[in-house]
């Protein structure tokens, strides 16, 4: 889907092989703003953890890392990620 006026579009890829490369491609076909892509295939993560670890890509070539983390963690990492990807499009850089 297409974000609507004032909407950033936040979405999830769960990727085992060539995850960052995967999420890439995704959030081009996917229309959203901002997607999150967590490696699967890394022990100690995702689903069934209290910690992951993802990468963060914006639609305007923006990465993020973020280690190992507790899942709230991630969560305000994503947050900080929207706020920004927000600011930069009012044109107030931060």
């Amino acid at each position: 889907g297409k974000a609507m006026e004032g909407q950033t579009l936040v979405g999830f890829a769960a990727e085992t092989d060539g995850a960052l490369d995967s999420g890439r491609k995704k959030l081009a076909s996917k229309g959203v703003d901002i997607i999150v892509v967590n490696d699967v295939s890394r022990p100690g993560t995702g689903f069934g953890s209290d910690e992951n670890a993802v990468w963060i890509l914006d639609a305007r070539g923006g990465q993020v890392e973020v280690p190992l983390a507790a899942k709230s963690e991630v969560a305000a990492k994503v947050l900080e990620a929207v706020i920004r990807f927000r600011a930069q499009e009012s044109g107030r850089e931060s």
